[in-house]
């Protein structure tokens, strides 16, 4: 906390929260941008941010649309010099982002409101460390632009006392084969992460996607997040609570090209309410982009 020397944090040998900042390499991402009811989206931003903190932080949701994306990371592993002896992992992701303005400039900014990985150490050290809210499940997701299903399973609770909580699809985007074209593609998602009109969905080279990430914000992108911790005396409140920015840079660019079109569904579950909470659709048609890439993840701050 700010104003007061930290002690050192207590390492196991079997540590699953590894040390910040990391390298991603290999990212092979598909990102959809989907309409959503922007005053929903700003009630999460109320409800995550800005009453957390007292309304010191007033983000604003920007549009009506959210980032929906499903990503293979070929190598995750810490930079921190004793966790990166530790090796390298790879994980699978599925997540959804909501733009959000706050303060004035900078690198486009989103609140991440869904992250479902498939590795135990992505989980730890999401949410230990920098407050993603991270929960493990199962993602599928290939490395083609034109990988045939993309989908995340979770664990649904919310039944009743007696009700067993069970392992359900969340979402699921199927791709439809010569189906007819789709409005959204990467004017749509260069756009959603701070570019500007200028992208020319006809244009798929990586020079033209290179530009329109260049131009939304230089390859970075900063997250918000709240990370906090569930006292054990009073379980109503937070032992810990603050909200958290951290930084994602795109360093290397590989390779680029339009998903094609696919259906999807999103699944309503009572502990995984996407539909009522974005006001998206709970099925459509949808194109987005393909993004082969390196990243790195910076340290977080808290704000």
């Amino acid at each position: 906390m700010a104003g007061r020397e930290l002690p050192f944090y207590v390492t196991r040998a079997n540590e699953q929260a590894f040390a910040p900042p990391y390298r991603q390499d290999g990212a092979a991402l598909h990102g959809f941008a989907l309409p959503a009811a922007r005053p929903r989206l700003q009630a999460l931003c109320d409800r995550f941010v800005a009453g957390p903190s007292g309304g010191r932080l007033r983000p604003r949701a920007l549009g009506g649309r959210v980032l929906l994306y499903f990503c293979d990371f070929a190598r995750s592993h810490s930079h921190a010099p004793d966790d990166a002896a530790r090796g390298w992992l790879g994980e699978r992701e599925f997540g959804v982002w909501i733009p959000v303005a706050l303060g004035e400039g900078g690198a486009p900014c989103f609140l991440v409101h869904t992250m479902v990985v498939d590795s135990g150490p992505a989980m730890c050290s999401g949410r230990e460390v920098l407050g993603l809210p991270k929960e493990i499940g199962g993602v599928t997701v290939g490395r083609e632009p034109g990988a045939p299903l993309l989908a995340a399973d979770v664990l649904t609770t919310g039944g009743g006392r007696g009700a067993p909580g069970a392992w359900r699809p969340l979402v699921d985007f199927e791709r439809v084969p010569g189906g007819a074209a789709v409005r959204g593609s990467l004017a749509d998602v260069v756009g959603l992460i701070g570019g500007d009109d200028e992208a020319d969905p006809g244009d798929m080279s990586i020079d033209s996607i290179a530009r329109g990430l260049a131009r939304a914000g230089r390859g970075v992108v900063e997250l918000l997040s709240l990370k906090q911790f569930r006292d054990a005396a009073d379980p109503r409140r937070a032992c810990y609570q603050a909200v958290v920015r951290s930084r994602a840079r795109v360093v290397g660019l590989r390779r680029a090209a339009l998903t094609g079109s696919y259906a999807y569904r999103i699944h309503g579950r009572a502990s995984h309410p996407l539909v009522d909470e974005l006001g998206v659709a709970s099925e459509g048609r949808a194109r987005g982009l393909y993004c082969e890439g390196d990243l790195d993840f910076e340290a977080g701050e808290e704000i």
